[in-house]
């Protein structure tokens, strides 16, 4: 949502937020939404491409993306869904958002598993959110939206039962 965009780009003490559970393509959409409104494109990161860099170019890379985030209040979106598995995220990704953490900007992670992240997140502030990108109530609400857009009148009823038999996601 918006609210998580503002947060990042906000003063509040919680500095990252843990968007978690199995629609990170929709946790992607919803953010770029939102920032598409705000005008302010994300800076994404793909973690997952470490793997083969040496250990001192990841923590230089986490400190220039740091402060560019920093310093140009743009949010930081972290794609971990390809990283936390079963072993969990590997010593460049853990080393990547700790130096991240150290650089204090803000970011957002997007993960399938939450609990194998923050174990390794150290000391940084975060919300974890396991929530659906897009509520139920959003659903009917983008139903309502499609049937006008189609001059078609739907019951508070009927766009229910749509949104129920379609749960739709954002992306």
């Amino acid at each position: 949502e918006a609210r998580l965009v503002e947060k990042l780009s906000g003063s509040s003490e919680t500095r990252w937020a843990i968007l978690s559970g199995d629609d990170p393509a929709g946790w992607q959409a919803l953010l770029e939404l939102s920032a598409r409104d705000k005008k302010r494109a994300p800076i994404r990161v793909d973690p997952a491409r470490l793997a083969s860099v040496d250990p001192i170019d990841v923590e230089d890379c986490a400190l220039r993306i740091g402060r560019m985030a920093r310093l140009t209040r743009v949010p930081l979106v972290i794609d971990l869904t390809n990283v936390d598995g079963p072993e969990g995220i590997g010593d460049r990704v853990a080393n990547f958002l700790a130096t991240l953490g150290r650089a204090g900007c803000r970011a957002v992670l997007i993960c399938r598993d939450h609990a194998r992240i923050v174990r390794q997140l150290g000391c940084v502030a975060f919300d974890i959110v396991t929530t659906r990108p897009l509520s139920p109530a959003s659903r009917v609400a983008a139903v309502r939206v499609a049937a006008k857009g189609a001059d078609a009148n739907l019951t508070d009823k009927a766009a229910e039962a749509i949104s129920n038999r379609y749960p739709l996601s954002v992306d």
